[in-house]
Order: structure tokens, then sequence, then C-alpha cells
């Protein structure tokens, strides 16, 4: 089974992931890991993508993976392969107190103004389960998603 997850930063990608991957025992990627499949760029992420549609032809309990997608355009690639699309989002002033550890406790208006635009960037995009993570609550957010996983099993 192949999952995506997307969203802007401090959504919750990473630690929804980290769940399902103690959960189920699937494999994590993230970002860029694709450039691990291989030397030349071009050819890591071929090489991604047949890992990503060998993974989207079993079944859960077997050679699954999530992908953490960080591009808009990596995402767009692999989510007519995927079995699941998962969004993540919170509203723009929890995302904003999630990033300021990274940044000193202080948060730049350049980087809320990132934020704002990557929030805007995935509303564009439709997926098979929206989560809004604001309130925190990881439990009843992997909660969902195993559902979703239950139902897609049959």
């Amino acid at each position: 089974m192949l999952i995506l997850l997307a969203g802007p930063s401090c959504s919750g990608k990473s630690a929804i992931a980290k769940k399902l991957q103690n959960i189920f025992n699937l494999k994590v990627h993230t970002g860029r890991d694709y450039m691990r499949f291989a030397r030349n760029i071009s050819y890591s992420w071929n090489e991604f993508e047949k890992y990503c549609k060998s993974c989207s032809l079993s079944d859960i309990d077997k050679s699954s993976t999530v992908y953490i997608a960080t591009q808009h355009s990596k995402f767009e690639e692999l989510a007519s392969i995927a079995d699941l699309t998962i969004k993540c989002d919170a509203e723009q002033e929890v995302l904003e107190e999630r990033f300021k550890p990274r940044t000193g406790g202080f948060l730049p208006p350049p980087v809320s103004m990132m934020i704002r635009r990557q929030k805007e960037l995935w509303n564009n995009v439709s997926f098979d389960l929206s989560l809004d993570t604001s309130d925190g609550d990881l439990e009843k957010n992997i909660g969902k998603v195993i559902e979703k996983i239950e139902s897609l099993r049959g």
C-alpha cells in the first residue's frame, strides 16, 4: 500500500507517519529520500516511482510505504498510483506556534508568509482524507486514518 501525506510545515505529517510506521511496520520516506535510490537525480526518481508502484499493489500488511510529500510536484506525480492520499493541516496560528521552536521562539514575518503560502498551495489539491491537526489529538487522527485503511481493505 502506498500512502501519501502532504500539507504545510508543522501540520503533523511526520507524527502521523511515525505512528503508522509503528502500527503497521511501514517504511517512511520523506522529501528527497528518493535520491537514495540511485546516484543520478532523475534516475533516482524513476527508481523511487517503480518502488512506489510495487507498494501500491500490496496490502497494508505486506510491502507498504508512507511518503511525506514536501514538494507539490512530487505529490502530483505519485497521487495517481497512491492507495491513500492524506492532507494534514491546522489553523495558521497553530502552525506558527509549532514552527517557533525551529526559529528560536520568534517567527519572522517571511516564515509566517511561507506557511500561509503552503496552506494555500495544498488547499487546491484533492485528497482521500483531510485531517485537521489543530487540536493536537494524534490518536483521534490516527483513528481516522486506520478507519480509512480498513475501508480500503474491504
